[in-house]
């Protein structure tokens, strides 16, 4: 038998979401037919299988480099950006995020990433996974040296598409908040 290439937490979802879709689907198709109900529940656990399958592997940072990123301190000269990823809604999907073409990323909720840049002006893209052009958003900043800048990455459902929405926190307290709790995960290499 081989290895499964799927995270245990992709396995655990795949096997509750197809648990609540069968308890569903007898609910609603007690007098459907069986070829029917089975069509429907096949066609839901591929439909959440496709939206899954645009994850790329995630890889942690160290403990040392989270600690310094925690400080919310950027070196002399530099900017820190920080991008963390909250929300329920389409949170196990991967949110691509791009700063310029130096750095590029995937997150999912509770994940951040951060990067120390050059000061001056950046552009910030984020975009589903799986949501093509339709979910993609843009922020433009204009970034000082010696300072951080954190930015909040979520989603906004429309009827028929997901936008992906990115917003400058407030304060460092409030960042701060967020990113204690998130997961920080290393850039893409080129």
């Amino acid at each position: 038998m081989g290895t499964s290439k799927m995270s245990p937490l992709k396995i655990g979802l795949l096997v509750i979401v197809t648990g609540i879709a069968a308890i569903i689907g007898f609910n609603i198709g007690k007098n459907a037919s069986g070829p029917m109900i089975l069509l429907l529940l096949v066609g839901f656990v591929a439909m959440i299988a496709f939206f899954l399958s645009g994850n790329r592997k995630e890889v942690a940072l160290d403990s040392t480099t989270v600690a310094d990123a925690l400080r919310l301190q950027a070196p002399t000269g530099k900017a820190r950006l920080y991008v963390v990823r909250r929300g329920f809604v389409g949170g196990m999907q991967g949110m691509e995020i791009t700063i310029d073409s130096s750095h590029s990323g995937q997150i999912k909720s509770g994940r951040a990433l951060f990067a120390d840049l050059a000061p001056g002006h950046h552009l910030v893209g984020a975009k589903m996974a799986k949501g093509g052009k339709s979910s993609a958003t843009s922020l433009e900043l204009d970034l000082a040296a010696d300072t951080v800048t954190v930015l909040k990455a979520g989603t906004e459902m429309g009827a028929l598409t997901t936008k992906c929405v990115l917003e400058v926190l407030p304060s460092l307290p409030v960042a701060q908040q967020e990113l204690k709790k998130a997961r920080f995960l290393a850039w893409y290499q080129a």
